[in-house]
């Protein structure tokens, strides 16, 4: 979990991974970018709002790892831009690539423990 202070406005502290937009991210893995939310018949005004209730434009990404949704990303902010399909597509690739890369960096640094840890087991 991650919130950047700068754009001023918060996320909610919990959210549901069924119900609204950003269930329905969560379950087809397919990004959301709304200009104008609450007209989307899937909107829950209780988990797609941000921390203070408001409607304004967002962008709802997954975060993919082998063709898996491992959680979202909720970008919120008051220009409509956001509300761009292509930007989802390319900060949703960003995003991904990025979590992609920790869980590989993780998997390679067991992989050399475990073969150090292999070696002192010989030389013993």
């Amino acid at each position: 979990e991650a919130q950047w202070e700068g754009a001023g406005v918060g996320d909610r502290a919990r959210l549901s991974a069924t119900r609204g937009l950003t269930g329905a991210v969560v379950a087809a893995g397919h990004p959301v970018a709304s200009a104008e939310v609450a007209s989307d018949p899937r909107f829950d005004p209780a988990v797609d709002t941000d921390a203070e209730g408001e409607r304004a434009p967002r962008l709802i990404l997954p975060m993919r790892f082998r063709g898996t949704a491992l959680g979202v990303a909720r970008v919120f902010g008051d220009d409509p831009r956001l509300g761009s399909a292509g930007l989802a597509e390319v900060l949703g690739a960003a995003l991904s690539a990025a979590v992609r890369n920790v869980f590989l960096y993780r998997s390679l640094v067991d992989s050399m423990n475990e073969l150090a840890d292999a070696r002192r087991a010989d030389r013993d």
